[in-house]
């Protein structure tokens, strides 16, 4: 792959990240942090920003009945000019929030969001060392892996007396 398609698939995953997150609720400026977390260069994030904010205004003015009547070679002339409008870096208020989120499709009954659960995070040091149960156990194991050893060390170094012991019991 060249660097181009690269950067063109990289900048795909964050536009479909930062929409998921939208959809979830969070602020776009939360996803972009938590890209940025993750580890991916600033700039890809606030192009791809861009470029979602510039899809989503283009989507509103594509649901407007009074725009409907707009050729394509306006439209591609338009979104150009929306792209240099957006400056870099975007600061989010809280009235934006409303504008980005996509227009859910609504039922008669009314839909509850989600609450957030807070993760459980496993305390692997805040265990106290509990002492082992069977120390018994583990004494009467250790005492027959050594008689297995006594034993197996025996074979090798008396291996012609069992030889000659073998030799004579069955002749």
């Amino acid at each position: 792959m060249t660097k181009e398609e690269d950067y063109l698939l990289s900048n795909q995953e964050i536009i479909g990240g930062l929409k998921a997150a939208i959809f979830r609720g969070e602020s776009l400026k939360d996803a972009m942090m938590s890209f940025y977390q993750s580890g991916y260069d600033k700039s890809e994030i606030e192009q791809a920003a861009r470029e979602l904010m510039a899809e989503q205004s283009s989507k509103k003015e594509e649901l407007q009945p009074g725009k409907r009547n707009v050729s394509v070679e306006e439209k591609k002339e338009e979104k150009p000019v929306e792209k240099k409008l957006i400056p870099p870096v975007k600061v989010e208020k809280p009235e934006e929030k409303k504008t980005l989120m996509p227009e859910p499709i609504v039922s008669n009954s009314k839909t509850l969001p989600l609450p957030k659960i807070p993760q459980k995070i496993s305390s692997y040091g805040n265990k106290e060392m509990e002492p082992p149960k069977s120390k018994g156990l583990t004494i009467a194991l250790i005492f027959i892996l050594l008689i297995l050893v006594g034993l197996l060390a025996s074979i090798f170094l008396f291996k012609v007396e069992l030889i000659d012991f073998f030799n004579n019991m069955f002749s």
